[in-house]
This record gives C-alpha cells, sequence and structure tokens, in this order.
C-alpha cells in the first residue's frame, strides 16, 4: 500500500512517484498536511520515525524499556528508544548524569550527550560489552541491578551503561566499594 506524500519544497510525490525539480526539504504524507484536522499522533509518529531512520543504525539491543542503536553519524555513541511509554527511564539516566557530571561519581557512569525534548530518544557514549572474568569484584555501593549487560568498559575503565532505574539515591548513597554480587553469572 503506497501511501500520497507531499515534498515540502519545490519537489511533490504522489502515490509513490516523485517529480523533482530542485532540492527536496522532507516528505510529509499528504494525510497529514491536507486533512480537516491535522493528527498529533500521527505527525509525531511520522517525525519519530524520520529521526529514527536518520540516527538509528544497527540494533544493539533491547531492554524493557528501550532499544539501544549504534548513531549512525557517530559510531562511538548509541541512541536509547524509549519502547515503553511513560517509563521515562531515558529522562532518569539524564538526570542521574547531570548529577554525577564533574564529581567523583562520574567515573562510574558512560556519558550522556543529549536527550529529546519528550526524553524518548537518548544519545549516550557507546560501551563494549564486559567479558565475565572483567566484571570487577566490588563496585560502589549506589550501583544496583547488577546484571552484566547494564555495564560495559568505556576507554578501558568499567563503567555503567543502563542506569535508568538501577541507581540508588545518589545525593544520600555511600561511595564505598562493596563486594558485587553479578545476577545471573
Amino acid at each position: 500500500m503506497s501511501a500520497a506524500l507531499l515534498m515540502v519544497g519545490p519537489s511533490v510525490a504522489v502515490g509513490g512517484t516523485l517529480s523533482s525539480a530542485g532540492n527536496t526539504k522532507c516528505l510529509v504524507p499528504l494525510g497529514l498536511m491536507f486533512s480537516d484536522r491535522l493528527s498529533y499522533d500521527a505527525m509525531s509518529e511520522f517525525l519519530y520515525d524520520e529521526a529514527r531512520s536518520i540516527l538509528c543504525g544497527e540494533r544493539l539491543g533491547q531492554g524493557t524499556a528501550s532499544e539501544v542503536f549504534l548513531l549512525k553519524p557517530n559510531p562511538d555513541f548509541v541512541v536509547k528508544l524509549e519502547i515503553t511509554a511513560q517509563s521515562f527511564q531515558n529522562v532518569a539516566e539524564w538526570e542521574i548524569w547531570s548529577y554525577v557530571r564533574g564529581n567523583p561519581m562520574e567515573r562510574w557512569f558512560a556519558p550522556c550527550k543529549m536527550i529529546s525534548d519528550s526524553g524518548t530518544m537518548l544519545i549516550q557514549r557507546r560501551v563494549q560489552p564486559l567479558r565475565l572474568h572483567e566484571l570487577p569484584k566490588r563496585i560502589p555501593e549506589f550501583l544496583c541491578d547488577l546484571k552484566p549487560e547494564n555495564f560495559g568498559l568505556l576507554d578501558g575503565r568499567f563503567v555503567c551503561s543502563d542506569y535508568g532505574t538501577m541507581v540508588r539515591s545518589l545525593s544520600l548513597a555511600s561511595k564505598r566499594l562493596v563486594k558485587a554480587e553479578w545476577r545471573g553469572v
């Protein structure tokens, strides 16, 4: 099934055919532009899909609340797309990163670069997966939910890369190292 499209710019595409008279700005489904009421949900979904197609490369994994992709323009970063409505784990990670950035706790976290206004997309430094023998014996007490896939290596050091729901209150947390009790190992 082919949707009618409007090319915003000097070109128009209808029913899957494209006639170009110059530089193209973007394709927008005609139904979104010429309906009695512009559907915010449909336009949001369209823009989300467009952003995803530009930003997201190879799919690296999926958790309970998000999918993780390589960032196409820079494979040193990943894009985390929230797939569970209103879980706000990307927002939590962004807030945690904002709190630890610039203080000694920063060394334990994969840095976040940017977040979308809605929090559905988060760009974070890419970490390399850990092998079992690389799991540390002791970690800071504030890190919890000790699944190996929540951690990785960044520039040769151990960091947490999935901390939206797994970090205890940092302002009250002890920074002491405790024995790591890894789940599923």
